[in-house]
């Protein structure tokens, strides 16, 4: 799953970006460049937990697909 598929399963870029307290451009350059960096990754699992969406790590790896 992409970067921007993730972001946009979470709600879009505006709203991740607010309930991780980051400036939108910051989420925005994650879709931008289809990465999230690690050292967020496991903010966005926990974000997708409070949310009850199902984003696992291996949605984070960019390149590879779901199982």
């Amino acid at each position: 799953m992409s970067a921007r598929a993730v972001i946009e399963k979470l709600g879009g870029i505006r709203p991740v970006a607010r309930a991780m307290g980051l400036a939108h451009t910051t989420v925005q350059g994650w879709c931008e460049t289809g990465i999230i960096p690690a050292y967020r990754q496991r903010e966005v699992l926990n974000l997708a937990k409070t949310l009850n969406k199902r984003v696992t790590a291996v949605d984070l790896i960019p390149g590879e697909a779901a199982a």
